[in-house]
C-alpha cells in the first residue's frame, strides 16, 4: 500500500512540476508599471474603431528601450486617428500602461484573461 501512496505522490509532484515549467516557459510578459512616453512603432494587421478609441493589432511591434520579447500585441489609441487599415505603418510616442485590476471582488480581470 505505501508504495502506491508513494508512486501516487509522485505523480502528482511531477504534475505540479510539469504546471511550473509551463508557465515560465509559455508565460507572456506583463506589464507591472507605466513605462513612457516612448516610441512605439509597427505594421497594422488588424483595426477595430471603438467609441473614442482605435484598437490596433500590430506585427513585428518594436517598443523603444524593450527587449522584443517584452513587446506588446496591442494598441489603444485614443482620440481621432486617421483612417488606419491593415498593411499600414504606425509610429507613436506612447505610455504604455498594465491593464486594470478588477474594479470590485469578483468583478471580470482583464489582467487575468491577458
Amino acid at each position: 500500500m505505501s508504495l502506491v501512496a508513494a508512486l501516487g505522490l509522485g505523480v502528482l509532484a511531477l504534475g505540479f512540476a510539469a504546471a511550473q515549467w509551463g508557465t515560465v516557459t509559455f508565460g507572456a510578459p506583463v506589464l507591472d508599471h507605466n513605462l513612457g512616453p516612448m516610441g512605439v512603432a509597427g505594421q497594422v494587421i488588424a483595426v477595430e474603431r471603438l467609441p473614442g478609441a482605435t484598437c490596433v493589432t500590430p506585427e513585428r511591434l518594436r517598443i523603444a528601450r524593450l527587449a522584443p520579447v517584452r513587446t506588446l500585441e496591442r494598441l489603444s489609441l485614443a482620440g481621432n486617428q486617421p483612417c488606419l487599415v491593415p498593411g499600414n505603418w504606425v509610429r507613436v510616442r506612447a505610455v504604455l500602461s498594465p491593464l486594470p485590476p478588477p474594479t470590485a471582488l469578483g468583478a471580470f480581470d482583464f489582467e487575468r484573461q491577458s
